[in-house]
């Protein structure tokens, strides 16, 4: 079965990463705020397919963990972009920043998702800012980090991200973090089967 790609002038890895993009710029209000995620109403529908799927679906209400993450991904995406696609570059550097203002705005604006509880912003934020000072045109070097560990890496935790970006950029405070971080679970590591870093509480799906 030959599948004619939706982005043919780009590598089959960024084709992925744009197919995903363009739902995420889909999620965002005209407000900059982001809505959390699209599923069954009022409850999660389990054992379905989602295209048999009986409950109705809905998007959920914008958070500012939901900015965070979006500013982040957005904001690296259009340097991503920059070189392959300008324009679409340009209309993800103008999501990120509308979300960025709208966080700044909304700093702690938590959702209700009972499924995916997360009540500390300041991960996704700090991930977001991190790209953001790139993507304005700080000097990576000269931007300031707060005094947290790069690990855990989890879904509530997810700054680490932000914290590679700059350490790739040259920042010697976010790189020290990634290298205390590697070796704080380096021994857990190589006592894995699978050289899987999470604790064995972090698999509760």
């Amino acid at each position: 079965l030959s599948i004619d790609p939706i982005y043919p002038d780009l590598p089959d890895l960024l084709q992925l990463a744009r197919w995903g993009l363009d739902w995420l710029l889909k999620m965002q209000s005209e407000d900059g705020s982001v809505l959390h995620k699209v599923d069954s109403q009022p409850a999660l529908t389990w054992n379905f397919l989602p295209s048999d799927d009986p409950a109705p679906r809905a998007a959920m209400a914008p958070s500012s963990i939901d900015a965070g993450v979006f500013a982040g991904v957005t904001s690296h995406a259009a340097r991503i972009f920059a070189g392959l696609d300008p324009a679409y570059a340009n209309r993800c550097s103008a999501a990120a920043k509308h979300a960025w203002s709208w966080l700044v705005a909304n700093p702690n604006v938590l959702h209700s998702d009972a499924y995916y509880r997360d009540g500390d912003v300041s991960q996704e934020t700090l991930w977001a800012a991190c790209e953001m000072a790139i993507l304005n045109g700080q000097d990576p070097k000269t931007v300031t980090l707060p005094d947290v560990p790069a690990i855990p890496f989890f879904w509530q935790s997810p700054h680490v991200l932000g914290l590679f970006s700059l350490a790739l950029a040259g920042n010697v405070v976010a790189t020290k973090k990634i290298i205390d971080g590697a070796k704080s679970i380096s021994t857990r590591v190589s006592q894995d089967p699978y050289g899987f870093s999470p604790l064995p509480q972090s698999y509760h799906w």
